[in-house]
């Protein structure tokens, strides 16, 4: 009678002999994962009992997260209610490891491994080591689109996805599958060993993208402290330049009005020496009807002048402008008025007793002067040129 087979090569025949039965699931599993997802795909939702969701990766996340807690109660992992392709990036801007949760109902070890991920040491072990974790049910577009991509072959899925640095770009890489139902403890004693492994190069990671960060800071505060001082500047130049010309505008109109005030004062001295050749000759003792003025003027100086009653008041200011002006070329012989010229005579002529002006130069001197004929002692007032 032939000995009997060891335990052991019991055990190898077994597997030997079982191993196209298990090939078979795997692919069936796969096969049946995949028609699922093209049914939701080619629908554009996914139906889960009466209720129906829009195909939309953050609706298809908050859907699996209240089914989660609606099952296994509120003390869960933190998933992440967004699109997987959000939570990569999430992950990527703030260098740290993601946990990837895939569940498929269609499988017997769904509701233990669901238990188990409430296990109060694993959500303090997530905390501790700063994971963040997403989860989806591969009858969703987006968890079965994640499923393909990370090449889950097997359910319950979990996936370590962690930023690596390559050619000098951050990029996300999967550095551990753990496929099935496994006991929390090994779990987590997985995901630690991947963790601790790419923490040094998140640390490096972290480290350079604080410096870079820091450089650009420091750009920009380089940048702002310049344009700061490059605004000052130009607001300093401007308020200068301002300046500069307000002085210039002020020099041109001072150079304006001097040269003015010389064309009018050369103006008026022509007028004076255009009414001085045209004064009338005093009257002679014998004619009738003649006025007597005794003159004043500022300076003290008295002077008596008869006029002639038909003449104007204004021949008497005539007569006072000239007497006023001590620069008269008197040689010079009679020239005409200035053109585009009216005159201004800077003073009145009033009398003291009872005091009144006399300003209507268009009036005859009998006119003017009826109150105080024949005589009267005249006042001659200057007055300001702005008046």
């Amino acid at each position: 009678m032939p000995p009997s087979a060891a335990p052991g090569q019991e055990s190898l025949v077994f597997s030997f002999l079982a191993w196209p039965w298990r090939l078979s699931y795997r692919i069936l599993n796969v096969i049946l994962g995949i028609m699922a997802g093209f049914i939701a795909k080619d629908r554009g939702m996914v139906t889960h009992g009466e209720d129906s969701v829009e195909d939309s990766p953050r609706l298809q996340a908050s859907r699996f997260i209240s089914e989660f807690e609606r099952e296994y109660g509120e003390s869960r992992p933190q998933f992440l209610e967004k699109a997987y392709s959000q939570a990569i990036e999430q992950a990527k801007r703030e260098m740290k490891c993601l946990l990837v949760v895939l569940v498929s109902p269609e499988h017997d070890d769904t509701a233990e491994f669901s238990r188990r991920l409430t296990n109060e040491n694993f959500l303090t072990f997530l905390v501790q080591h700063d994971i963040l974790v997403w989860g989806g049910c591969a009858r969703y577009k987006d968890a079965y689109e994640v499923s393909c991509t990370l090449q889950a072959s097997r359910y319950p899925f979990l996936a370590v996805v962690a930023p690596r640095s390559r050619n000098g770009s951050v990029r996300m890489s999967v550095v551990e599958r753990i496929e099935g139902l496994l006991p929390i403890d090994q779990v987590m004693a997985q995901i630690l060993a991947k963790v601790q492994e790419v923490n040094d190069a998140l640390a490096s990671l972290r480290r350079a993208r604080e410096e870079r960060e820091g450089a650009r800071l420091l750009r920009e505060q380089q940048d702002q402290a310049y344009m700061e001082s490059l605004r000052a500047d130009q607001e300093k130049e401007r308020k200068l330049r301002e300046k500069r010309e307000a002085e210039e505008r002020r020099q041109l109109e001072m150079q304006r009005l001097k040269e003015e005030k010389a064309r009018l004062q050369e103006l008026k001295q022509q007028y004076r020496q255009y009414i001085a050749s045209h004064l009338a000759s005093e009257p002679g003792p014998d004619e009738k009807n003649v006025a007597r003025f005794g003159i004043r003027f500022p300076d003290g100086q008295r002077i008596t002048r008869k006029f002639r009653a038909t003449e104007t008041l204004k021949d008497v200011y005539d007569f006072v402008e000239v007497r006023r002006a001590d620069d008269l070329d008197e040689s010079t012989s009679a020239l005409p008025p200035p053109a585009d010229y009216q005159h201004a005579y800077d003073f009145i002529l009033v009398s003291p007793m009872p005091r009144q002006e006399f300003k209507e130069r268009g009036l005859t001197i009998q006119e003017a002067f009826k109150d105080h004929w024949p005589s009267t002692t005249l006042i001659v007032e200057e007055i300001d040129e702005d008046e």
